[in-house]
């Protein structure tokens, strides 16, 4: 009675340390699957910062000027196609950058306009470019734009229990990103 009462017991006891291990290997492997997902998207923010640069601040003829100039809107008759061009540019960094953070929106803004700060600021010594304060408003509406699309998407992916699971949202809206300045 004894021995059956203690074999009973025992095989409890590997029961339960069984679903422990397996639960913690679970753990374990979503926290892999979510670290590799935050890697992808720091890759994939980097490469996008990258070629928001390459597109601001190309031909690259950097060069000090005789003078400073910046103006608060784009002086050559073009300015809302200027705006709109800086706000759908930025949307791909404030997605992205939302994702990697976790943060809200408003940190997304603030984030767009560091970019556009930088950026803006090389463009002081670029010959045929110039600096305005309605492209940096613009680079971080973009960016904030870009943050509420992606609080919209992961409210949306939340319910989808898959996606949720295997952290796809975050490496297939990279993707999509990567293609965009090959179109």
């Amino acid at each position: 009675d004894d021995q059956a009462a203690r074999a009973i017991r025992e095989r409890e006891h590997i029961a339960a340390a069984a679903r422990k291990l397996k639960c913690d290997l679970a753990r374990r492997h979503a926290d892999d699957r979510t670290a590799t997902g935050r890697r992808l998207g720091a890759l994939f923010l980097g490469y996008l910062t990258a070629v928001v640069a390459v597109i601001t601040l190309a031909p690259f003829r950097f060069a000090r000027p005789a003078h400073f100039e910046a103006s608060l809107l784009v002086t050559d008759g073009g300015w809302a196609t200027d705006v709109v061009l800086n706000v759908v540019l930025f949307v791909p960094l404030g997605l992205l950058w939302q994702r990697m953070t976790g943060m809200r929106a408003a940190t997304g803004f603030v984030a767009g306009l560091l970019v556009g700060t930088l950026i803006e600021t090389a463009q002081l010594f670029l010959a045929p470019r110039y600096t305005t304060l309605s492209d940096l408003l613009a680079n971080g509406a973009g960016a904030w734009l870009g943050a509420l699309l992606s609080l919209a998407v992961a409210r949306r992916v939340a319910s989808t229990e898959l996606v949720t699971r295997l952290w796809l949202d975050q490496p297939l809206m990279g993707l999509v990103s990567l293609l965009v300045p090959l179109t």
